[in-house]
């Protein structure tokens, strides 16, 4: 069903942002200094998109629910690796002699960020590329980890399964990122990519990863396990590209749930979503420039609860 067309209310989102913004301000500790990074010019931010939701980064900060995910993820992941390196060898019996890993995604699948958009938030600055790279570069010591990353690659080290990561960080800051790595404990040192670059490659041109999946492939690795918060960290299958976006943003959203449907016997076993509900393909990718218009309600009158509050309230 087509939804109507509504014109935006911003006072209303406004004031759910304010409020929102203020228990951030409240109740969030953004780690030492302030975030904040001009451009060449002076100015900060863009005006590409509006601020992440409050909501979304106090779950991932606050509840226990985004840990418990994280962690069930990761250790069911983990009892998963007995029967994937089983799989291998017998693969490797055959004649295969390529080497096992898992490949993961880094940010909000290893790597927490989520002080950077709280601290946007804060700022009331929309997400930018220069943003985002100032991060990257001058606040790594506000990074953390996704509960039960570490653990999880730890393990897949012990069983002899080395850890790759496919990130869409730019190339420009694989210095930063190998730092973060080691300061986190995910690597020992600088030299375990060094001497393996494909064991982290970030974003040279593209931001799809099937082509680095496969050199990675060319290069002697068998992947047993995908790991990210994002589908395209998955297959190319989901990724905007691939998807016929001329019957519009909800016809290529029921598809791209379809194909993860079809797929289902991948999840939970070869491959392994973290919860992320502050950014992705989901909302850059698929949802319009109005946000309130691609909800989904009962249909029919726009006061359907309201009907219900003043039907509560009458007097006999």
């Amino acid at each position: 069903m087509t939804a109507t067309p509504r014109a935006k209310e911003p006072s209303r989102l406004g004031l759910t942002h304010g409020i929102l913004a203020a228990f951030l301000v409240s109740t969030i500790f953004i780690g030492p200094g302030n975030v904040t990074c001009a451009h060449a010019d002076g100015t900060l931010g863009a005006t590409a998109a509006p601020p992440a939701p409050a909501t979304s980064i106090l779950w991932m900060q606050s509840s226990a629910e985004y840990r418990a995910l994280c962690l069930q993820t990761y250790r069911l992941a983990a009892q998963a690796l007995p029967g994937l390196l089983e799989a291998h060898r017998a693969s490797a019996a055959g004649g295969n002699v390529t080497k096992p890993v898992v490949v993961m995604d880094l940010d909000e699948t290893v790597l927490d960020n989520s002080r950077f958009n709280a601290q946007r938030l804060l700022e009331g600055l929309p997400y930018s590329p220069a943003l985002w790279q100032c991060w990257l570069e001058k606040h790594r010591d506000c990074v953390a980890l996704v509960p039960g990353a570490l653990a999880f690659i730890r393990e897949a080290r012990r069983l002899g399964i080395e850890a790759a990561f496919i990130s869409n960080r730019p190339e420009s800051h694989r210095a930063a990122t190998v730092e973060t790595l080691v300061a986190l404990g995910v690597l020992d040192s600088a030299e375990a990519v060094s001497r393996h670059p494909v064991l982290l490659q970030l974003k040279i041109d593209s931001s799809g990863k099937e082509t680095r999946r496969q050199a990675l492939a060319g290069a002697g690795w068998a992947i047993l396990a995908l790991f990210g918060d994002n589908l395209d960290d998955f297959s190319e299958a989901f990724e905007r590209g691939a998807l016929d976006l001329s019957l519009g943003n909800a016809a290529a959203r029921e598809e791209r749930k379809a194909r993860v449907d079809a797929r289902a016997d991948r999840w939970g076993m070869q491959w392994f979503v973290l919860p992320n509900p502050s950014y992705g393909s989901w909302e850059a990718k698929f949802l319009g420039t109005d946000k309130l218009e691609e909800l989904e309600g009962v249909g029919g009158s726009d006061r359907v609860l309201g009907a219900c509050l003043r039907h509560e309230t009458q007097t006999p």
